[in-house]
């Protein structure tokens, strides 16, 4: 069956549920539609299939010559005021060019909204310029700008951090309780399973430490385009409400960029957020990036969540 009928206009495309039958195809579409962004059978399968909260929801629509289309919704715990509610985070929308322009993503976008209604599931995402304006139209509630910040790296600048950092190949119970005794009100729920799968992201190398026996969990990756060299914290969260602790977080990161040989230490933080001071006094700068974090309430009275300071870190992006 192919989705297209006369004169282009589309033909009751129907969508479905890719399977992991569909790994390969969903590689050739990604390669065809975002050839700038690596993609591999292992990244695919990790991404969608892995989860340990469950298989993605993968939405496709097929031609004769194989998948033209997709949309998919990752499983995603959201911790709002202590409860571990379900969650998800909406990525790789995409279709390809002879496609486009046939109502194909509207019809994939209300489908996804309406799955996510009926299931009671709270969901973000992070779209692109090119797509913001449809999310707006669709009903999503714009949360904030992508909460970039940076600071330049400069050797001997600071002074030595204290506490003990222990590199970990993998996050066991200590990290869950990190993450439990931290005071965010709403943020994705990072116990020990989350943190493992999402930093086994194939082709991709982080460093994992944890502060102390039990006192925070940091994880960097190190990123250089051949010009510039960037250390990018995807990870910092202390429990309690411990100040000092984060100050002495960020200046064992800073190290960790200047001996990496860094140019600058980035990082995602939330205006209102209970760290923002330290990351402030330390000297991180907001940047104002054309690019916004959306979500979909799952009952009513979430729409209040616009109101509170979410806790975001570049580790929320499946870029990092």
């Amino acid at each position: 069956m192919d989705a297209l009928g006369e004169n282009g206009v589309m033909k009751n495309p129907t969508i479905e549920l890719a399977t992991h039958e569909d790994i390969e195809q969903i590689v050739d579409l990604r390669q065809h539609c975002m050839p700038h962004v690596p993609t591999s059978k292992s990244l695919v399968e990790w991404q969608f299939f892995k989860n340990p909260l469950g298989t993605a929801n993968v939405y496709v629509i097929r031609s004769s010559a194989g998948l033209v289309s997709m949309i998919a919704t990752l499983p995603r715990n959201i911790r709002v005021r202590g409860e571990v509610r379900k969650g998800r985070t909406m990525v790789d929308i995409m279709t390809v060019p002879a496609y486009r322009g046939k109502g194909i993503a509207h019809q994939h976008g209300f489908r996804c909204w309406q799955d996510m209604t009926d299931a009671c599931e709270i969901a973000y995402i992070l779209p692109n310029q090119h797509s913001e304006k449809s999310f707006r139209r669709a009903g999503w509630t714009e949360l904030m700008r992508v909460p970039l910040r940076l600071i330049k790296v400069a050797s001997g600048a600071l002074k030595p951090f204290h506490n003990v950092y222990q590199k970990v190949e993998s996050f066991d119970s200590r990290a869950t309780e990190v993450w439990n005794r931290c005071p965010f009100p709403v943020g994705v729920h990072r116990d020990a399973d989350y943190l493992n799968w999402r930093y086994s992201k194939p082709d991709s190398v982080y460093s994992q430490f944890m502060i102390g026996d039990d006192q925070g969990v940091i994880v960097l990756k190190l990123f250089s385009d051949g010009t510039n060299s960037l250390a990018h914290i995807c990870e910092l969260f202390v429990a309690d409400s411990q100040p000092s602790v984060v100050e002495d977080a960020l200046r064992f990161c800073h190290d960790f960029a200047a001996r990496s040989g860094a140019d600058t230490l980035t990082c995602w933080m939330s205006e209102g957020h209970v760290d923002e001071s330290v990351y402030t006094a330390f000297g991180f700068k907001l940047e104002h990036p054309e690019r916004f974090i959306f979500f979909k309430p799952a009952i009513a009275s979430d729409k209040a969540l616009k109101e509170i300071p979410w806790h975001f870190s570049q580790g929320d992006s499946d870029v990092y």
